[in-house]
């Protein structure tokens, strides 16, 4: 939420006129986490099944990393289901989000530190492996 400034805080205002709810899910945000994608966007998943399966439809917004977390749970959905979750949504809008990794930078990068799971991951641009 910080990364994005008040886009929350407004989308949350616009829902209570035009009747719709906005949640900000939390999940292993940093790129220095010691999880991966994958571990976020399951991180996710679980909340909605937890908490937010009766809404229809769900939209997914992410922003940066988010954005990748949010692909990452589509495609999982896409392989394993379940499908009643994947039916609710009908899109996925990404914000600043580096869909083709930031491969040039990480791997500058990697020179000056090591890669943690997920900024290797994102090196690497293949999220099956």
């Amino acid at each position: 939420k910080d990364s994005w400034g008040a886009v929350p805080d407004f989308l949350k205002e616009s829902s209570l006129k035009d009747n719709f709810a906005v949640e900000t899910l939390t999940y292993s945000a940093r790129l220095t986490s010691p999880s991966e994608i994958e571990t976020s966007a399951r991180q996710i998943l679980t909340q909605i099944e937890t908490n937010f399966v009766q809404y229809d439809p769900i939209y997914l917004i992410g922003h940066s990393l988010g954005g990748l977390v949010a692909r990452e749970l589509c495609r999982k959905l896409l392989v394993s289901g379940p499908d009643e979750i994947l039916n609710k949504i009908p899109a996925v809008l990404t914000v600043g989000t580096p869909l083709e990794g930031p491969k040039g930078l990480l791997r500058a990068l990697s020179k000056i530190w090591p890669l943690t799971p997920k900024t290797s991951q994102l090196t690497r641009n293949n999220f099956d492996e």
